[in-house]
C-alpha cells in the first residue's frame, strides 16, 4: 500500500505532484505503534510539508494531528478503491 499511496494526491492539502507524496504511518498506539515500532503499512498519502507538520505537531494538538491523519487516510483509501488499487472482495 505504501507504493500505491505515493501515486496519489496529498490526502490533506491535495497537492498532486509525483515524487512529493509519501506514505504516512499512524503514530498512535491504537494502530499498533510502539517504541521504535511503526504501525502497519495502512498509510495516508501526504506531501512532504503536510507529513512534516503532522509529525512535528508544533501547530496542532494531538487530537488535531490524529484527525488530520484520519481524514487523509480516508481520502487515500477512497482514492485507492476508486482507482482499482485496493479491491474489497464482495463489495458492490
Amino acid at each position: 500500500m505504501m507504493a500505491l499511496a505515493r501515486t496519489l494526491p496529498c490526502g490533506h492539502c491535495g497537492l498532486d505532484e509525483y515524487g512529493k507524496i509519501v506514505g504516512s504511518h499512524p503514530n498512535w498506539s491504537w494502530a499498533g505503534k510502539g517504541r521504535s515500532i511503526k504501525a502497519h503499512d495502512l498509510v495516508a498519502a501526504l506531501c512532504y510539508d503536510c507529513h512534516t507538520a503532522l509529525d512535528q505537531g508544533k501547530e496542532m494538538t494531538r487530537e488535531e494531528r490524529e484527525l488530520m491523519w484520519l481524514k487523509a487516510f480516508y481520502r487515500t483509501t477512497l482514492a485507492l478503491v476508486q482507482r482499482g488499487g485496493l479491491v474489497i472482495k464482495g463489495a458492490k
